[in-house]
């Protein structure tokens, strides 16, 4: 009956929350498509992916990896199964399986398209997050990103997009020199609470550390450093992904 009613939940939040108040999907990724602010470095060349959900995004070859250049903003699994939206804090803090939201239930589809989604761990577990081909990055793959750019220590600069458009301080010039465009899309809590857009960037590895938590990496803007760690496998981030 407990799972029934968390369904119910669920089910009822999604309907409501999926679409905004002039009737446009939120879900819908026709929506979303061409409507970043994120600024790349145009010096470089882009390549392209696209996931199951029609989601189009910006990809760039770093070492011997190629990495998407945007967070993943998906609706769906690449097997059509749907991710469950839950914009309720409540539920957010009680759910043991994949979830999804945008920060602070934004409605706004230029903020969609720029920072992407977050996602709890559940959904990374799921191993089919990322487009077919693709997987989401593992802490070794983080690891060699940090060493290509050199190191963990100075990484951020080079892998924060430069300029002030998105980020609150720019202590450490960033230049975007790898094209990664690491953006500030934030976190939502274990307990469903959302913090630190514009200031910090988060994304999930596909490590996971225990029962409880996983592994995840962070850029501040107070930091030149790309910082590992583990949290609670309930908190949402964004996701990057890397061709297999």
């Amino acid at each position: 009956m407990k799972h029934l009613e968390f369904v119910l939940i669920v089910s009822a939040t999604a309907l409501f929350a999926s679409c905004s108040k002039d009737g446009i999907d939120l879900t819908d990724s026709s929506n979303l498509n061409g409507r970043t602010s994120a600024i790349f470095n145009s010096s470089l060349s882009y390549g392209v992916v696209t996931d199951a959900d029609g989601n189009i995004y910006k990809t760039i070859k770093i070492g011997d990896k190629t990495w998407m250049a945007e967070n993943l903003r998906t609706t769906i699994l690449n097997d059509s199964t749907s991710i469950n939206w839950i914009p309720d804090e409540d539920v957010w803090a009680s759910v043991s399986s994949s979830g999804y939201c945008n920060y602070n239930n934004t409605k706004s589809l230029d903020t969609i398209a720029t920072f992407g989604r977050l996602y709890n761990w559940y959904a990374v577990d799921s191993e089919i997050l990322a487009p077919e081909g693709w997987h989401i990055a593992t802490l070794e793959e983080w690891q060699e990103l940090a060493n290509i750019v050199g190191g963990a220590s100075a990484a951020a600069g080079i892998l924060r997009e430069a300029g002030l458009t998105h980020w609150m301080s720019d202590s450490f010039i960033s230049s975007n020199m790898y094209g990664f465009t690491a953006l500030p899309s934030g976190n939502r809590s274990n307990e469903g609470v959302y913090q630190n857009l514009g200031g910090s960037a988060y994304w999930w590895a596909a490590d996971t550390y225990n029962t409880y938590y996983a592994y995840r990496m962070a850029i501040t803007s107070g930091s030149n450093e790309l910082v590992e760690g583990y949290l609670h496998k309930r908190f949402g981030f964004a996701v990057r992904c890397v061709k297999d």
